[in-house]
């Protein structure tokens, strides 16, 4: 009777178990299966089986075990979340988006049945950060907007195709966006970098293939065709939301990421995909990686060339390759400290502690060196200092973000320097020609790309250069045009109305507007829209701003961008400095974490480091890297875990 039972026990363990083996201090179940087996009576009905080998779960600890770790009421540390409903992982959300021709979206999250969980570790799919609104902040979900859709019927036809007469992009962009002069501004070129990685962290727009310049479906393909020259952009409409587009509801597009800063990019936005990333076993608390000539990078399997990482645009530029390989490695070195640390810690817990400090770290490199370089003198009063979580504030990312003010493409150079550990320039690297080829970040590996982006001035984002304009996917692209196409393809309103939102005065003549200082400028975009400031794209206007003081932006970007910021923290019930998600000497020790003291802890070969990561220096100003501040790892031993 004895092994039928625990033939029975073990099976229906194997069906229903959520992988976790469960700890209170030196207390512990001796299986994963243990929780399902108690939740359905097994400790009273065979206490003398359970009791000894399942004491967590049934409660069967020494009296006063507790985990000092664990939220309130909850007397354990619960590190994954039990499925309480379908969820898609990323490719399944691709194939049902191809199958149906609508973005399916996620389904609500009953918070309660995880609540331990929720209250210690964010979900993958960024699900019940907020305990009473488990979507918002969601990935597979619709941006939110700043302001009501414009489409020129209202619901779905884009702006300019009906009912008025806009320039065309292609148009736009050759005789205003697009120039070879490179005009310096004061960061250097991490800014660009960081702000692309973060990008990929917080915004995934829902697109599907399909368009040509021989197949123009005008209800998916907005091709662009040159009012003057023989050349044609496929260019692909947003997938819409299901639901949405038709009737009494207005096209709306969909975010497959979550919107907050959780290092989405390395760990995926779904929890189903984790399996791509992470080892398993008893090493599930690291991540996969690959080894070469003694070092780490991303998995990047034979077949495709490319890294494996949480994004699947990680292969881009090998910039940005070499930023997936150095928070791959910060992941594991962590992890690592961490095991040392705490040798009682299961694997989860290892992993989800881990992501709970890298994502911090991105926090913190975010608010304290990026932003004040992106929007200079004017960020405390565009980002206010923190005042705590606001479970009212919706932190989904705006279309508007997404879709206008963070396409800085501007500040992408043509190609960009690659130094050795004297700084000694050693080639180049060409940005769109090394697309989808990481081959120069495995072999000369991350150190000679940051230092070269490090002794690159960043470029002033307020026109193109030629190889995003007419030279990128070999001559067939241009990112101007097409992000000019994609703000009407998403039904953005006019510059004019954003400036009202921002508390900017509108644009009523082309001899008065302040923020474009230059007569030549106001006057090609006076000619290109017909004289009629309330016809300019948002995209268009908020580019050609000239930068406010001390920032890369002009003030309309600026005002969206912290919006943004603004809510991907004060909504994010995980940031950091929120009571509770670290305890108050974790807190302190991650406010001293810098880009620079990541470089130093990740390189191959970087003794020394330039102290703000995006100051622009050739080598002169490093210092020793052990005389950078660092993150304190041991304030994070756990005194029960046992040793």
């Amino acid at each position: 009777m004895r092994t039928t039972l625990t033939v029975f026990l073990l099976f229906f363990g194997m069906l229903f178990t959520d992988g976790q083996q469960r700890c209170l201090g030196h207390c512990c179940d001796e299986t994963p299966s243990c929780f399902p087996w108690a939740e359905i009576g097994e400790c009273a009905r065979n206490p003398n089986w359970m009791l000894p080998h399942c004491p967590v779960s049934c409660r069967a600890c020494p009296n006063g075990t507790r985990d000092p770790l664990a939220s309130p009421g909850c007397p354990f540390v619960q590190t994954r979340e039990a499925e309480t409903r379908p969820v898609m992982s990323r490719n399944e959300f691709v194939q049902i988006t191809h199958r149906k021709g609508c973005a399916q979206l996620n389904l609500p999250n009953v918070c309660e049945q995880n609540m331990c969980y929720h209250l210690k570790y964010r979900s993958f799919d960024g699900s019940c950060n907020n305990l009473n609104n488990s979507l918002w902040g969601a990935a597979f979900m619709p941006f939110l907007r700043l302001l009501e859709p414009n489409y020129d019927d209202d619901v779905n036809a884009p702006i300019g195709s009906m009912k008025r007469h806009l320039p065309n992009p292609r148009e736009i962009t050759h005789h205003l966006l697009r120039s070879p002069s490179t005009i310096i501004v004061g960061p250097n070129a991490l800014l660009m970098q960081w702000g692309q990685f973060l990008s990929h962290d917080m915004t995934m727009n829902t697109l599907a293939n399909g368009c040509n310049c021989s197949f123009d479906d005008p209800r998916k393909c907005m091709n662009i065709r040159g009012a003057t020259e023989r050349r044609c952009i496929a260019f692909t409409r947003s997938v819409p939301a299901c639901g949405t587009s038709f009737g009494n509801s207005p096209r709306e597009q969909v975010n497959a990421n979550t919107p907050f800063i959780d290092g989405s990019q390395i760990y995926g936005s779904d929890s189903k995909s984790q399996n791509a990333f992470r080892l398993q076993g008893l090493n599930a608390g690291f991540l996969r990686a690959t080894m070469n000539a003694g070092r780490m990078f991303p998995p990047h399997p034979i077949m495709t060339g490319s890294f494996v990482a949480g994004d699947d645009r990680s292969n881009l530029f090998n910039g940005l390759g070499a930023f997936h390989t150095i928070f791959l490695r910060l992941h594991n070195i962590i992890a690592s400290h961490l095991r040392n640390i705490n040798p009682g810690w299961n694997p989860d817990r290892l992993f989800q502690e881990t992501r709970k400090i890298v994502g911090a770290y991105m926090q913190v490199i975010t608010y304290k060196e990026f932003l004040p370089a992106l929007l200079g003198q004017d960020l405390p009063r565009l980002v206010p200092p923190y005042m705590g979580y606001n479970s009212n504030l919706q932190p989904m990312v705006t279309n508007e973000f997404a879709g206008a003010a963070y396409r800085l493409h501007g500040l992408i150079m043509e190609s960009y320097p690659m130094r050795d550990s004297q700084w000694r320039k050693t080639g180049d690297l060409m940005f769109f020609s090394m697309e989808g080829d990481i081959s120069r970040v495995i072999n000369a590996g991350t150190d000679f790309i940051i230092r070269g982006l490090i002794s690159t001035a960043s470029r002033a984002p307020q026109r193109i250069t030629f190889q995003l304009t007419d030279r990128v996917l070999n001559g067939q692209g241009d990112m101007g045009s097409v992000n000019i196409q994609r703000g009407r393809d998403h039904g953005f309103q006019s510059y004019n109305k954003y400036r009202a939102l921002c508390k900017l005065p509108p644009i009523r003549s082309f001899d008065e507007w302040p923020e474009v200082h230059d007569t030549a400028t106001r006057e090609r975009v006076r000619l290109l829209y017909n004289n009629d400031p309330e016809n300019i794209d948002l995209f268009v206007g908020g580019t050609v701003e000239d930068p406010a003081p001390g920032s890369v932006v002009g003030p309309t970007f600026a005002c969206i961008i912290a919006d943004q910021f603004v809510r991907s923290r004060d909504g994010d019930r995980f940031y950091f400095e929120n009571p509770g998600i670290f305890t108050p000497p974790q807190v302190e020790t991650l406010k001293t974490g810098t880009l620079a003291s990541v470089i130093c802890l990740t390189g191959e070969n970087m003794p020394a480091m330039v102290p703000n990561a995006f100051q622009l220096d050739d080598g002169s100003n490093i210092v020793p890297c052990e005389t950078i501040p660092s993150v304190n790892l041991n304030l994070w031993k756990d005194p029960t875990a046992g040793a």
